[in-house]
């Protein structure tokens, strides 16, 4: 399955799949975005897991060009991204990132790990961003959330 759960500061949770979208059974825009913690990312067998705590999340796929006049889905997926915005919450974390067999946590710790959140970082986000064909995962910090 291709698909994400996101998860909510009062425990609950909101799950979506590629099937489903296809569907229109699921939506990341139209879904619930208030008090989200964290998303799991499923993507071939592994999970990949962007917890930052609560704020704003987003998810983004990038396509290859559809050539196929007629075509109902457009062209392979390249990349997919889970993105969270960071905030003046976050400033004095550390950006921890562990991979164990087919799991991946990228979470913001109080340990320091790598790359410390400072104030310059504010309103920039943090990306989880998946390379469809081969499952590697990059951490990466930018202005635009796509």
């Amino acid at each position: 399955m291709h698909g994400w759960i996101k998860h909510f500061s009062d425990g609950t949770s909101e799950v979506g799949s590629d099937r489903a979208v296809r569907s229109h059974r699921a939506s990341w825009t139209r879904g619930r975005h208030e008090g989200m913690v964290s998303v799991d990312l499923h993507w071939n067998g592994m999970l990949y897991t962007l917890s930052c705590g609560e704020g704003e999340y987003f998810q983004s796929d990038t396509m290859t060009a559809l050539f196929s006049p007629g075509q109902k889905m457009p062209g392979k997926m390249q990349t997919r991204r889970i993105s969270r915005q960071l905030n003046e919450n976050d400033v004095g974390k550390f950006i921890s990132h562990n991979r164990i067999d087919s799991v991946t946590i990228v979470r913001l710790s109080d340990e320091e790990d790598s790359t410390e959140i400072v104030t310059s970082m504010i309103g920039k986000w943090l990306i989880l961003e998946l390379t469809a064909e081969t499952g590697d995962v990059r951490i990466v910090i930018q202005s635009a959330r796509k």
